[in-house]
């Protein structure tokens, strides 16, 4: 059996900025964010759907919108078009971009406020020649979490002059969505979060009081105060 393997080459290398307090990427993920506008899901023919999300080539190379599980005995399928569909297609085409302050505050501050774990930095645990098994899912857990915390800082400076990015996504057989990239998505842990913004802003207007009470919903949550939506907006209307 013979076996294709694409790599960076020297032209790209060289686009990877090497700034001061710079991160590079630990291990290159299989997923990372698109600097193009994914393609679109559709029906065709009303017999199947056709496989976009990554611009691949659609014959050797393809994703399909749903997730396989390899525990189903079937596979989930859709029975023509729906509204799952148009979801999937519209947040696909969401663009975001790295937010250079917050980026730029976390890399200065971290020996202050220790947002990740410094790439020196060893678990005493790594010297130790004997552990129990609980010391052993310590320093896994450790080093796993670096390994992620470094991998988002090293993706985040690789991306952090590109004015959109995109994150693809697709659906379980329950039909929850997940983002497909790796690393640096909303669904990620809060370094991957405080990383994102959306790339086009959009006004919220004096006169538009349910953007203002979201806008204060989503302010609140920020801080952790966990409001609850629909209890929150029931109370103000």
């Amino acid at each position: 059996m013979k076996k294709s393997i694409l790599v960076v080459g020297p032209a790209l290398v060289k686009l990877i900025p090497k700034l001061e307090n710079s991160f590079s990427i630990q291990t290159i993920p299989n997923r990372i964010p698109m600097i193009c506008l994914p393609k679109i899901y559709k029906f065709k023919e009303n017999k199947y759907l056709e496989l976009r999300g990554y611009i691949l080539n659609g014959e050797e190379y393809t994703d399909e919108i749903i997730l396989s599980n390899w525990e189903l005995s079937s596979k989930s399928t859709f029975l023509g078009e729906n509204n799952i569909i148009k979801i999937v297609n519209k947040i696909n085409s969401v663009a975001f971009k790295i937010n250079e302050k917050v980026l730029d505050f976390i890399l200065l501050n971290n020996h202050k406020y220790g947002f990740f774990t410094d790439i020196g930095n060893m678990n005493p645990l790594s010297f130790k020649q004997k552990m129990t098994m609980i010391e052993k899912r310590e320093l896994a857990f450790f080093n796993s979490r670096k390994h992620l915390e470094l991998n988002i800082l090293g993706l985040a400076t690789s991306f952090r002059e590109v004015p959109s990015i995109y994150l693809p996504m697709r659906i379980d057989y329950r039909g929850r969505i997940y983002y497909v990239t790796e690393h640096l998505n909303y669904q990620g842990i809060e370094l991957a979060k405080d990383l994102l913004e959306f790339s086009i802003g959009e006004k919220v207007y004096l006169t538009d009081q349910n953007a203002i009470n979201y806008s204060k919903i989503f302010g609140a949550n920020c801080f952790g105060n966990k409001l609850d939506k629909k209890f929150f907006l029931d109370k103000v209307a």
